[in-house]
């Protein structure tokens, strides 16, 4: 065997032609996953939108820049997602940066070199230095190593560290491999190979367990990794960090995954109490611009605020702290009101909202309802209502009882509770204007994060989007403009729709604490979260999708300050109690599924179809707006799926050749199966 000697030895571009095109040759370009398809070719003279073709042979996409409207003294180019705020580019020495304020800065900036008639140049992110740009005439010769690390808890729950020169000090962090579940991988352009490689938990600083040449468990020797490399003569390889994880009869290194899966994904589950205006009077509808108002006050409701619905009748608009008390009853696990908020009419009406009320809710507490949690690309775990596959993107988890009325599945309060209501779609975080002035952001938030333009960019410190550590101030998100933190440009794109808004949840689990730990969650209305039976993040009130953030190395629960290796409770309660909109985002690196592993609840590794054969490597696009090309070559497949983030199918089909377009797809982020292989996707 070949592990033996190792151990014996120790884009298509749409626009007009330019007679006078100075900038030819062809781009092949690997763009960011968070790129739409079609973008823009900027010289210093113009910008042209191209819209690429996927280039099976190269696996690349593929772009005839004598077709961009250049100048005639063009000899450079840079890339941009799009040309209105906030744009997100590509030049030689920046990778998927961003631009805050005009898109006119790119001019001084074009300085990827047009190849000339002829000759080609390959763009992608550097695999040894993200978030800086490769650029290359040729097609780069990049070695893949992909590991799987060891069944425990403590290895998957976020991303394995590795180093190169078999020290702790220079380790840093595996990339989530997107199409392979629970493998990680790290990539070296040809000759940079590290000769002294192990993998090790971010935790384990004395590398008591890290793994090297002979796997978990057995003294750690770093592995030559560049001498694997060479043996194999492989440009990909697979490592099973655990040899009792290896495929009867392989070794710990492998040219094939063997359909091996890891966890990259678990499942919360949620109870729903499903109601509605009509049925609670604390449920209301938005009656814009009169805020504090009810355009849906039905007088036969129970627990109605007083004034009929009128104008400064409705309390609490903004995110409101102090509804609830700060401890949780550990044997009850219900949060208590508190009657000094003047939030809801009664003690009985707040409690209602989480407990089966007759003629006011329906529980829904089916194994099924929940939300699912994916690794992203910076190894923690997200879930985000945004990839709803409803038309509006909308966190409206309880839409499919439509069906069910329609069945007569669902009658008497069931039915009322499932009524449909008008709703715009998710509103995306960005940035609203240059002028500070204007932007309504606290002096707290300001202290705290400095002038930010863009509040869905990334803090450099934390590694989270500067919108989840936004230190809400009360009275904050009552609308979109104090704060203004929000994309301008996306309020036009929001789909219109109808969803089940009128609902409330709790989800209560436990989790281990390990240093380092944090939450940060964003949603609309209310949303409490307790750890250790303490409240964690208080975002009370009728408010816009508003963030919350705990640093649990800081935070101190009922019963101390949290230990580490130590299991402790995790409740959270949510109420949707307004619309138009309805909107859940949840990031952190725990996980929240259970103190053990989650049990057989993966969409991606085990999905609810069965697609026959073996695909050999397959890459899925959204090609054009609700439309994705499969594109496959040298498999033997027949068959695919396209599954929503909760493993249901939504379509399937067979492979048409060596594209295969599936049309008419709602907006929103899916599974697609080939064979024994799955990619996600995002569709628009």
């Amino acid at each position: 065997m070949k592990f033996s000697k190792i151990l014996l030895s120790t884009l298509a571009v749409v626009g007009l032609q330019c007679a006078f095109a100075k900038c030819e040759g062809t781009l092949y370009l690997m763009p960011p996953e968070d790129w739409m398809v079609k973008f823009y070719v900027l010289t210093d003279s113009t910008s042209t939108e191209a819209s690429p073709r996927y280039d099976a042979e190269t696996r690349y996409f593929k772009v005839d820049l004598a077709r961009a409207a250049s100048g005639e003294n063009d000899s450079t180019f840079a890339l941009a997602n799009r040309l209105y705020m906030p744009m997100k580019y590509i030049v030689q020495a920046e990778w998927n940066n961003a631009v805050n304020d005009d898109y006119r800065y790119l001019k001084g900036k074009t300085d990827i070199k047009c190849p000339g008639a002829g000759n080609s140049v390959f763009v992608l992110e550097d695999p040894e230095h993200p978030g800086m740009t490769l650029v290359t005439s040729e097609k780069p010769k990049i070695k893949y190593l992909y590991v799987l690390p060891p069944d425990e808890e403590e290895w998957w729950v976020s991303a394995p560290m590795w180093a190169g020169d078999g020290k702790y000090a220079s380790g840093m962090p595996l990339k989530p491999a997107e199409d392979r579940c629970g493998w990680f991988y790290a990539a070296w352009v040809q000759g940079n190979v590290p000769s002294n490689f192990i993998i090790f938990k971010k935790s384990d600083e004395s590398l008591k367990e890290a793994v090297g040449i002979k796997g978990l468990g057995a003294a750690l020797e770093p592995i030559a990794l560049d001498m694997v490399f060479e043996v194999y003569e492989k440009d990909t390889l697979f490592f099973f960090a655990d040899p009792k994880m290896i495929p009867a009869g392989g070794d710990i290194f492998a040219e094939s995954d063997y359909d091996a899966s890891g966890n990259c994904s678990y499942f919360l589950q949620m109870t729903f109490y499903d109601t509605d205006a009509s049925l609670h009077g604390a449920f209301t509808c938005d009656d814009y611009p009169n805020q504090a108002s009810n355009a849906c006050y039905s007088a036969n409701a129970k627990y109605n605020y007083p004034g009929e619905g009128a104008k400064n009748t409705v309390p609490c608009i903004g995110v409101t702290p102090g509804i609830v008390a700060e401890q949780l009853d550990p044997q009850t696990k219900k949060p208590s009101y508190n009657v000094e908020s003047g939030c809801f009419v009664s003690v009985e009406a707040f409690n209602a909202m989480f407990t089966a009320t007759p003629d006011v809710n329906v529980v829904h507490e089916f194994g099924s309802r929940g939300v699912y949690f994916y690794m992203n690309q910076n190894g923690l775990w997200q879930y985000d209502s945004y990839w709803s596959t409803n038309p509006s993107q909308a966190f409206t988890p309880l839409n499919d009882l439509a069906d069910s009325v329609k069945n007569e599945k669902c009658t008497g309060t069931c039915a009322t509770a499932a009524t449909l209501r008008e709703e715009y779609g998710g509103i995306r975080y960005g940035m609203a204007s240059n002028d500070l002035a204007k932007n309504f952001i606290s002096d707290k938030a300001q202290q705290a994060l400095g002038d930010v333009y863009d509040w869905s960019l990334i803090e450099p410190k934390t590694g989270l989007p500067y919108i989840d550590l936004y230190p809400v101030t009360a009275g904050e998100f009552a609308d979109g403009d104090k704060p203004n933190v929000y994309d301008v440009l996306s309020w036009d794109d929001r789909v219109k729709s109808e969803g089940n808004q009128h609902f409330c949840l709790e989800t209560h689990s436990q989790f281990t604490y390990r240093p380092g730990a944090f939450l940060a969650v964003r949603g609309d209305d209310d949303i409490w979260v307790y750890i250790d039976n303490k409240l964690a993040i208080d975002l009370g009130g009728l408010h816009m999708p508003a963030p919350g953030y705990v640093n649990l190395d800081e935070f101190t629960g009922s019963t101390g300050k949290l230990v580490a290796g130590e299991i402790y409770d995790f409740d959270m309660f949510l109420c949707d109690r307004r619309t138009t909109m309805s909107n859940l985002h949840i990031l952190t690196n725990l996980n929240l599924a259970g103190s053990g592993k989650p049990g057989n609840t993966d969409a991606v590794s085990k999905p609810a179809v069965n697609v026959a054969e073996k695909a050999s490597g397959f890459t899925v696009r959204n090609i054009s707006r609700s439309t994705l090309s499969i594109i496959v070559s040298g498999t033997s497949a027949k068959m695919y799926a396209v599954m929503d983030m909760q493993g249901r199918v939504v379509r399937q089909g067979a492979i048409a050749g060596t594209e295969t377009l599936v049309p008419s797809l709602n907006p929103g982020s899916y599974i697609v199966k080939v064979g024994a292989e799955t990619r996600r996707v995002n569709i628009r």
